[in-house]
């Protein structure tokens, strides 16, 4: 902010000497730099927009849904569905071309003058706010002057249970509407909040085959507390998802349930998931860190292929769950190209899990872990 209003002081005295010349001048660089300024101060003014609705959602003891990156920042959106766009202070444009220097008087020709120096990148944008950055409990806010506003991310939000709700730049229809245990009557979709909302006539039991087929333009979901299973393919190619809420009560994920769901940077799933299904999350390649419950029995071959950013597993089950078999075998898909890959396994079964068909192939990564 001292930095605006020191600019605003320079502008202002470079137009007043200005004006105390005789000479007539090029008035355009002093025009450019005025309206600049106006864009600064409009953009202001929606920063302080922008932090009244954050402050607030605080009072409010809204909970954020999702952070999505944009092309402007972040767009941040809560759990009653209202967003709001937090705005990094974009780059100046380049100040323009000196003009060129005056012809020699008659006479001797003197030298022609020298092109004048081009003119200075402008400087970066102003903004309320100087970062966005996020953990699996809270979002952080740092403001131009240090002070930095905590807000919880939303964990286990209680919705109708027959409802599940969305957050997506435009309407999304699921890929099919007959499998979710009741009958779709509704989606209302509302611009400004950028969310939606599925209801239905009863309980919704289940996350169908195809549910959300290359459903692209989804970014965050939230289910009811009524779901007991993910069906194959539900959430298939949905490469915005950023974020998914996945209730206790949950057994069974289904084959190819998550596959190239390539945006999504964290799942927790369920104490309740007893499988997983098959190349169920193949792909998801912004995954870094995953738990597998303690109830789990069975992983479906490849589940985890190309998850290539996935260094940190929690494989809690005391008993190595078996991992399904095709014509390629059985095996997980771990990727191996990281230094820092960790799969931990309880203590007292690191020998079983080393020794475990599917298992053994990742011995050198198991290390031992008191849950």
């Amino acid at each position: 902010m001292k930095k605006f209003r020191t600019l605003l002081l320079l502008t202002l005295t470079t137009l007043l000497t200005l004006v105390a010349c005789t000479e007539p001048y090029d008035d355009s660089e002093i025009v450019d730099r005025l309206d600049h300024l106006e864009e600064e101060v409009d953009l202001l003014q929606e920063d302080v927009e922008t932090l009244k609705t954050l402050l607030n959602a605080l009072s409010a003891n809204l909970q954020i849904l999702s952070v999505e990156a944009c092309d402007e920042g972040y767009i941040i959106t809560f759990t009653d569905g209202s967003s709001i766009t937090i705005r990094h202070g974009k780059d100046g444009a380049d100040g323009k071309d000196g003009t060129n220097g005056k012809d020699g008087k008659d006479g001797e020709d003197g030298k022609d003058g020298s092109n004048g120096a081009d003119g200075k990148d402008g400087e970066d944008g102003e903004s309320l706010f100087e970062s966005v950055v996020y953990d699996e409990d809270y979002a952080y806010f740092t403001l131009y002057d240090g002070s930095i506003i905590i807000v919880p991310l939303a964990k286990d939000v209680g919705i109708p249970t027959n409802e599940i709700w969305y957050s997506a730049p435009e309407k999304v229809d699921p890929y099919k509407e007959d499998v979710f245990g009741a009958k779709m009557v509704g989606n209302e979709w509302t611009e400004k909040v950028g969310g939606g909302i599925l209801s239905f006539d009863g309980d919704v039991t289940t996350v169908g085959e195809y549910a959300f087929y290359f459903r692209k333009t989804i970014t965050a979901l939230i289910l009811p507390s009524t779901v007991t299973s993910i069906g194959d393919d539900a959430f298939y190619g949905c490469t915005s998802l950023t974020r998914l809420q996945l209730n206790q009560g949950i057994s069974t994920i289904g084959n190819t349930a998550f596959y190239n769901c390539r945006s999504l940077e964290r799942l927790t799933i369920p104490e309740s998931v007893t499988s997983i299904g098959e190349r169920a999350l193949e792909d998801c390649d912004t995954l870094t860190e995953l738990a597998i419950p303690e109830g789990v029995t069975t992983v479906g071959y490849a589940a985890f292929r190309n998850c290539n950013h996935l260094e940190t597993v929690y494989c809690k089950p005391i008993t190595p769950p078996a991992i399904s078999t095709n014509t390629w075998g059985n095996w997980l898909g771990f990727s191996l190209n990281l230094e820092t890959m960790k799969v931990y396994v309880p203590s007292q079964s690191v020998e079983a899990y080393k020794s475990a068909p599917g298992w053994s192939e990742y011995a050198d990564y198991i290390v031992g872990y008191d849950y």
